[in-house]
Parts: structure tokens; sequence; C-alpha cells
């Protein structure tokens, strides 16, 4: 008797998603993700769309996907073979994608978490990939078949047509930007802080030119057992985001006190990679954001407190997305820095000399009001 067929078929409406691993790099695990069920699925890979709901929420939609993977070299893209075509097809899409995956034998049910990049569910080899694409969306189409746009270019060109943060780091993760000759797949965690990276350094480059608030502004939220306070300061740019892990937590599961780190960038902006890692940039994003649909320059002090109970590595979204619903929200108005400061500090349980030690923002705003009498 022949052998009972092992394979596993999902059939359903990618998101459209792609996923693409970093392990064993420069072989890379690369495939699509898609769910057993049909019709618009879009909210399993929308990031943008999930702040506010609980981390139960999330994980049902992260456990819907199943990732079919297949391992390719980064720079099979130049040349891409089948599999590689049908998955630029699929994010090229416009809306969710009927598909058929089929995995060499039932998928892995194990759920993965981590700080950069949204849950991931079960998981499989992929043997075979089909789709049956909706529409285009003509801003990826437009860059995709430009193999003479640089992928910066491409990158903001995307986020100028809005086109989602999300979509454009999944585009460049799968390499589908760019100069043809330099075109390459990347993980998905190193697209998603590139693609702040850049957007947030260019749209910086615009608020320069731009007058300064005229007042110090204090913003504040609340979510997922994380504080976050925002101090904007009539002055050129400059940037700083500090972050403060209570004991048991993520970061901080032993100490006895709150571990605090941060990063520092001035007018010129900064060459060497943020210590905090992707949060800085996905902040700096936001921000930036922020500032540029005001037309205002300024600089930012951002502080986060995560207290005791948070656990849960969901993705640098989560940061992105906290920061641009806090500047979305009101502020007080103060006159002096200090008045600010006194303000910002009523919203967290760390002591202003705590934040002073880690602070350059903070340590400069005090030395210059020393020197003009203050």
């Amino acid at each position: 008797m022949p052998e009972k067929e092992s394979h596993a078929v999902i059939e359903g409406s990618s998101p459209p998603a792609v996923f693409v691993s970093s392990r064993n790099y420069p072989r890379l695990a690369i495939g699509p993700m898609v769910p057993e069920l049909h019709g618009d699925t879009s909210l399993l890979d929308e990031p943008e769309r999930w702040l506010g709901k609980s981390f139960e929420e999330i994980l049902s939609y992260r456990k819907m996907l199943v990732r079919g993977l297949v391992n390719v070299n980064r720079k099979e893209v130049i040349e891409p073979n089948e599999k590689i075509v049908r998955l630029h097809e699929l994010l090229i899409s416009s809306r969710p994608v009927d598909s058929i995956l089929k995995l060499s034998k039932p998928p892995t049910v194990k759920v993965s978490l981590s700080e950069f990049v949204p849950p991931l569910g079960p998981y499989g080899e992929m043997v075979e990939l089909r789709i049956f694409p909706s529409n285009s969306d003509r801003r990826i189409e437009k860059v995709y078949y430009d193999i003479d746009m640089k992928a910066e270019e491409a990158i903001f060109y995307l986020y100028t047509q809005n086109s989602s943060v999300n979509t454009i780091q999944k585009v460049l993760s799968l390499g589908m930007i760019g100069l043809k000759s330099k075109r390459k797949i990347i993980p998905t965690r190193w697209s998603i802080t590139a693609v702040d990276e850049i957007i947030g350094r260019k749209l910086i480059e615009m608020i320069k030119d731009y007058e300064t608030i005229d007042s110090y502004r204090v913003y504040s939220f609340e979510i997922y057992r994380n504080k976050y306070v925002a101090i904007l300061i009539p002055s050129k740019w400059k940037f700083e985001w500090i972050e403060a892990w209570f004991p048991s937590t993520l970061w901080n599961q032993d100490s006895n006190g709150p571990y605090i780190e941060g990063d520092y960038e001035g007018y010129s902006g900064r060459k060497d990679y943020a210590r905090v890692g992707g949060c800085y940039y996905s902040v700096r994003l936001a921000i930036a954001e922020h500032l540029l649909h005001e037309r205002r320059q300024a600089g930012a002090l951002i502080l986060r407190e995560v207290y005791p109970g948070f656990f849960a590595r969901i993705g640098v979204w989560n940061v992105r997305e906290s920061v641009r619903t806090m500047m979305k929200g009101k502020y007080s108005s103060h006159e002096t820095f200090e008045d600010a400061l006194l303000n910002a500090m009523s919203y967290l349980k760390i002591r202003l000399e705590e934040w002073s030690k880690i602070s350059k923002i903070i340590r400069q705003e005090m030395l210059q009001t020393k020197l003009n009498g203050g």
C-alpha cells in the first residue's frame, strides 16, 4: 500500500503577511503567514490597530497565522525563484489574498514572543504556495518595478503615500525595493528598526526648517503597565529616550530597584546605533511625526516606566503606537523647564534625582537655567 500523504494544507486569506527569520543568517527562512479563515483578515497583521487590545486578543490574532518557511539566501531576490515571486505578489496585493499553503507535515504549534516583532504562531516547512491575488497596491507596485530607485527613497515615498509603517517594513524585508543589484532579503526584526530609523531621520530634517514651539509641554499616557511621559522643549531639535524597568519586569527580574537606561542625540543626529535598541527609533519617529504635523521644531525628552507584571514581549510596535497616541492627546503648557519637569515627575514613581543621573537633557536645561540667572 502507498504511504499516506503527511502534507498539511492551510487554506485562507493572508492579511497579506510574510515573515523572515534572522536565525542562521545569511541563510534565511522566509514564508507567508496564512490563517484558516477567509475574508478580511487584515487585523491579524496590522499592529497599528492593536493598541488597547488585551494581550490575549493579540496572541489570538497571531495564533491564527500559520507560517510556511523555506530556506533562501539573502541575495536570491536579485534573480528570484518562483516561491519568492509568489511572496512578492502576495505583498503587492491591496487587500487580503486567498491562499493555499502546503506544508511538509502538520505545523508545529508554538507561540514565539519577541521584543522586536509581533508574536509568531504555528509554523512548518513550506512545500508549495498558491495565491489568488486581489487588486495591486499601486504604491508598492511603483517602487517594486522601479529598479533605479534607492531603498531609502522608496521607503520614504511609500510613507508619504500613506502606506503603513508595518507594510513598508514587510516590503523592505522581502527585498522588494532598492537598486536592482543591491536588493536583498533581510530579517523582519532588522527591517522594523531600519524603517523606523530612515523615516524618523528624514522627518527630522524636515522639521529643522520650522520655528520652535513657544512653551514647555508635558504629555502623559499609560497602558499595559507602562507609563510614558514626554517633555517638549522650545529649542532646536534634540532627543532623548529613557526607560526604567522596575523589578519583576521583562528586563529586570532580579534587581532590588529600577534598571534605568537611555540614549540621546543632538541637533546633528547620531551615527552609531542607539544602546537602548529599536524602541529608540520607534519613539523618535512618533515624536518627529507629531512635530511635522504641527510644523514646529522642539527638543524632546521621553521617559518610560515599566511596572511589575509586564512580561509580554509583543514587539516595538507597542512603544511606537503608545507614543503616537500620547502625542495626539492633551498636554499641559509651562513657562519654565523647572515647572514642566515638576509636572512630569508628578506622573512618575522614580524620583527626579534618579532620572537626572541618566538624562543629558535634564542636566543641559538645568544648567542653562542657572546660566540665565534662574
